[in-house]
Formats: structure tokens, sequence, C-alpha cells
């Protein structure tokens, strides 16, 4: 974890180099592919000073290196494909993952009321709907999710934002055993609405205030987790193995002091916004980020390692901006290898059996990453 840490400080040092000229930063790195051919995408983002997308660069202004402990990075040659805003020509799946914790039904600053148009999660609604009215793109998939002490999918993603407009009416105060706030688990949890999903993926989490879990609030267990309090860690991990970037929108007089670590860990941002025209920007501008980055598919080193570290440096109009992160790259489908246990067999058993059955290996590839990647995504640990 020491290491870890160093290495978000450096990503840190780094784009603090670049203020004033172009930001970058390794929003997703999707290793799924790399078991059957040795594939890395990257999805970089390159903004200006203001936060919005740089658009025009071309190939020549990206340079990728790996490293099997995050020092003495060696570059890569072999770049396969390069893709400017793969969001916008692929779509992207995002899941809405709404806070309706006791606190929502407060006043913006915070005090008591029991006027609908002045709580905080009448102003909350009306900018997802915006949000939702905005995304036009058919290619894009939307999930809506809310939490307090439980976590509720509310719809797994799809192309239907009218129907999520809809859900939105459901979300009603909850009663005083529902009103705590487990954040750090209900952001777990929603890593799962993920499985089986490919392509760009983010979560954007509102939330007005601190992780509160009942555990250790309400003097009993939680009715689900038992004992169980969720680590922010534990979010961070759910997020990196599924391969999902966290925008946190903090909405409210108190913020989680976790919530920056959990957004920058996972390639994601965090911002902040105060009443419904600014989270309604808010909402605007990560789309418009994530729908201009670009996609670089390059092909991976084979050294062994559990995981593995990109350092990407671009070269833009206004100067250089460098971003690090790190993926799992030992891996069955994109997911760390311990806790597969005898599955790990079934990939190569599947692909012998249909070698001996004569069929096209570049198809059978595609037929065992594709089939078997929800079931593998379900399996517990």
């Amino acid at each position: 974890m020491g290491k870890i840490r160093g290495l978000v400080s450096l990503l840190f040092a780094a784009l603090a180099a670049a203020a004033g000229a172009e930001n970058a930063s390794l929003a997703q790195i999707d290793a799924s592919r790399l078991l059957l051919s040795q594939e890395v995408d990257l999805y970089i983002s390159v903004t200006d000073s203001g936060g919005a997308p740089v658009p025009g660069l071309t190939e020549d202004a990206f340079r990728v290196a790996e490293s099997v402990t995050g020092r003495g990075f060696r570059e890569i040659t072999d770049i396969r494909a390069f893709t400017p805003q793969p969001g916008t020509n692929e779509g992207i799946t995002f899941v809405l993952l709404i806070d309706n914790s006791g606190s929502m039904y407060d006043a913006l600053n915070g005090k008591p009321t029991k006027t609908a148009s002045a709580m905080r999660v009448t102003h909350a609604k009306d900018a997802v709907r915006r949000f939702l009215a905005s995304v036009t793109s058919p290619l894009d998939r939307i999930g809506l999710a809310s939490y307090n002490t439980s976590y509720q999918s509310l719809a797994r993603p799809g192309r239907d934002p009218e129907r999520l407009a809809g859900l939105l009416d459901g979300i009603r105060k909850p009663e005083p055993e529902q009103a705590y706030t487990e954040l750090y688990a209900s952001l777990t949890l929603a890593a799962r609405d993920f499985a089986g999903v490919r392509g760009r993926k983010a979560i954007i989490i509102l939330s007005d205030g601190e992780n509160y879990p009942y555990a250790l609030h309400a003097g009993k267990p939680h009715p689900q987790f038992k004992a169980r309090v969720f680590a922010h860690t534990e979010s961070i991990r759910a997020c990196q193995e599924e391969g999902i970037s966290v925008y946190a929108i903090r909405f409210g007089p108190e913020k989680d002091r976790n919530l920056r670590s959990i957004a920058l860990e996972t390639g994601g941002q965090v911002f902040d916004a105060a009443d419904r025209e600014e989270l309604t920007g808010v909402y605007r501008r990560i789309h418009a980020q994530v729908a201009g980055e670009y996609r670089l598919t390059y092909r991976g080193g084979m050294e062994p390692a559990e995981q593995k570290y990109v350092r990407v440096r671009v070269e833009g109009r206004e100067g250089r901006a460098e971003a690090i992160r790190f993926y799992f790259a030992s891996t069955v489908f994109g997911l760390p290898l311990p806790g597969l246990g005898w599955w790990l067999l079934l990939p190569p058993l599947l692909a012998g059996v249909l070698v001996l059955l004569g069929l096209f290996p570049s198809l059978l590839l595609d037929m065992i990453e594709t089939a078997s990647l929800p079931f593998i995504r379900g399996l517990p640990g």
C-alpha cells in the first residue's frame, strides 16, 4: 500500500507540474483481453486548465511505458491502435449513484426544512434529469442506484433515459433506520452492476456528507453486513478490478475525507457543487470529459507480476503532462487470480476442446471471452 500511495503522490506531482498547460490522467485501464491477446487499452483524458477536453491530438503526442515496480519504466513501441473520442464513437456506460440519506432532505445550508423545493434531494433529482435529457447518444448506457443504510440498484445500465427519469420519483425520504450513509459499501456494490460490461465505464456518485456506517452508529449489526464496516480502500479495489472510474460530486456542507482518494485512484475526479445549477454543470462536464478521451491499445509486457504500472506522457500544445497508474496483470479476463481457484482451468479446457473440433482459433477466443466473462464476474471472492 505504501508503494501505491507513493505512486499516487508521483501522479499528483506530475499533474501539478503540468498546471497551466494540459492535464493528463489515465482514466481507465482495461486489461480484460490481456490473457487472450496480450493487449491493454488505455483511456486517457487530456484537459486544459479549465477542465475542457483537448481535441485534435495525434498518436505521436503520446508516449507509453510500463514497469513492474513503478520504477525503471520500459518504453512501449508496439502500439496496436489509437482511437480519438472512443466514448463518442462506441458509447459510455455510466451508473449514477445518488445519496438518499436523511440529510439529503435538509435545505442546501444544512438546516431542516419541510419545503420540498428547498431540499437538497430535489436539487439533485433535477440535475440528474437534466443530465439524462442531455445524453442523446444511442450508444451510451446509463444505470441508476441510490444508497443510504442500504444500496438499491434501481436500473442496470441501459438505453432508456426516460425510464430512469421516472424512477427518480420513486426515491423517497428514508425511515430513520434507513437514513444512515453506507458510502463505501455502496460504491463497492455498485461496481458489481458493471459485471460483463465492456468498454468505457464510470460511476458518478453524488454525496452530501461523510461515510456514516450503520454498524458503528446504530449500536447494532447492519441488516445485511452485520458487524462489517467497509473501508474506502475496498471500494477503490472493487472499482479498479472492474476497470471503473469514479467521479465524485460533493454536494453538501460536509465532505468525506476519502472521496478524493477514491476518485483519483480509480482514474476519476472529485467535484464540488453548491446548488442545482452548479450540479447540472458538473454532470455535463463529466460527460464531456469522458466522451473526449483518447484510447491507446498496446501490447503488454510478459514480465510476471500481480500488478503493473503504466506511465503516459502527453506532448500537448502547451507543454508536457504525465500520468501513472497500475493495473492487475495476473488476471483471467481482467480479474486478479486469487479466489478463482479451479475456474482458472476453464478457458484453456474450452480452448482445447474447440481446437480439437477444428474451429477457427481467433473465433473461439472471442467466444470464450464473451461467454465466460459474465459467469466468472459473478463468482464469489
